[in-house]
C-alpha cells in the first residue's frame, strides 16, 4: 500500500495554513511513495535540486527534516491524485506560488518540471559524457573478451574432446557439427567480408606478392604456371603429380606418387602452395 507524505524544515516554526492542511513549521517537500520512501532523500544522483540542499544543511547542523505521513493505506493511483492535489494547494516555490521545492506537478514522474538554461545545458554535458563512458566501457569489456577467448583457447589448445568432456565428448562433437552447418553462412565461417581497401589484396596483384614473397626467379616461375593453368595447359588438381621430398639442404629423399600417400597432409600442402618452406623438416616440392 501507498501513503503521502510532507517534510517539514524545523528551523522554520510559526503557523502554516494551506487549505485543509496545518503545520507548525514550514513545509518544503510533497511526496507519496511505500515502505522506508519518507527515510529515503539521499539520492547521490539528486545533487542539484534545491531539496537536496536543504536535507544537507539541516544535517550540518544536526538536524532532520520533519516527517510526516498525511494519508496511509492508499492506492498508487489515489497516493498519486493526492500528491497532485497537496502540492497544487501548497504551491511550489520554482513557479513562485508556495514553499515547496517540488519540481514536478506530482502524480507523473518529471511531468511539468521547468527546466533552467544551465539546467538544460548541465543534462545535455552529463548526457553526452554518459555516451562517452558508456562507449569507452564496451571498447574494454570487448577487449577483455577478445584476450579471456584468446587465453581460454591456448589452454585448450591441443586438449582432444574426451578429455576436455569426459562422457559427453560424442555429444559435444555432434553440437558442435549442427551448430557449424547452422551457422555457417552466418559468422563469417563460410564467407570473407574483405571488401574495397579491407581486402589485404587490394592494390596488389598476384604477381607482386610473388615477387615480394619468394623472389624473382621463383615468383617468374609461379606466374608461368598459373598462365598454362589458365590457359587450361595443365590441369587445375595436382594432386596426381609426384612430389619431391627434400632435406634442408635441398638433396633429393624421395619422390612420392601425390595424393593419397603425402599430398593429403594439409602442412605439406601449404608448402607445395608456397605457404610455407618446411613441413615435418623438409622442403615440398612438385616433379616438374
Amino acid at each position: 500500500m501507498f501513503y503521502c507524505y510532507i517534510l517539514l524544515d524545523p528551523t522554520k516554526p510559526g503557523k502554516f495554513q494551506y487549505g485543509p492542511y496545518q503545520f507548525d513549521y514550514s513545509p518544503f517537500y510533497v511526496g507519496k511513495g511505500k515502505g522506508d520512501r519518507i527515510d529515503n532523500h539521499d539520492n547521490p544522483r539528486d545533487t542539484k535540486t534545491k531539496k537536496k540542499a536543504t536535507i544537507v544543511k539541516l544535517k550540518k547542523e544536526g538536524l532532520e527534516a520533519i516527517k510526516i505521513k498525511l494519508f496511509e493505506n492508499l492506492s498508487e493511483s489515489s497516493a498519486f491524485e493526492i500528491e497532485k492535489s497537496t502540492i497544487k494547494i501548497i504551491g511550489r516555490f520554482d513557479l513562485c506560488e508556495g514553499p515547496l521545492l517540488n519540481l514536478t506537478d506530482g502524480g507523473d514522474g518529471v511531468s511539468g518540471k521547468i527546466y533552467t538554461e544551465e539546467e538544460k545545458k548541465y543534462k545535455s554535458k552529463k548526457s553526452k559524457e554518459w555516451w562517452i563512458l558508456l562507449k569507452e566501457d564496451r571498447e574494454r569489456y570487448k577487449s577483455y573478451i577478445s584476450k579471456l577467448s584468446s587465453s581460454i583457447s591456448k589452454s585448450l589448445k591441443g586438449v582432444s574432446y574426451e578429455e576436455r568432456y569426459g562422457d559427453k565428448a560424442d555429444k559435444m562433437k555432434q553440437k558442435r557439427s549442427d551448430w557449424t552447418k547452422d551457422n555457417f553462412h552466418k559468422t563469417g565461417l563460410g564467407q570473407m567480408n574483405f571488401e574495397g581497401e579491407n581486402n589485404p589484396m587490394f592494390g596488389k596483384s598476384l604477381y607482386n606478392v610473388w615477387l615480394e614473397k619468394f623472389g624473382k626467379e621463383e615468383a617468374d616461375i609461379k606466374l608461368k604456371e598459373w598462365k598454362e593453368k589458365k590457359s587450361g595447359k595443365i590441369p587445375h588438381n595436382k594432386s596426381h603429380e609426384k612430389i619431391a621430398q627434400k632435406d634442408k639442404e635441398g638433396n633429393l629423399i624421395k619422390i612420392w606418387e601425390g595424393y593419397p600417400e603425402c599430398f593429403g597432409k594439409p602442412n605439406i600442402c601449404k608448402v607445395l602452395k608456397g605457404r610455407g618452406k618446411f613441413a615435418y623438416g623438409f622442403i615440398w616440392e612438385y616433379v616438374r
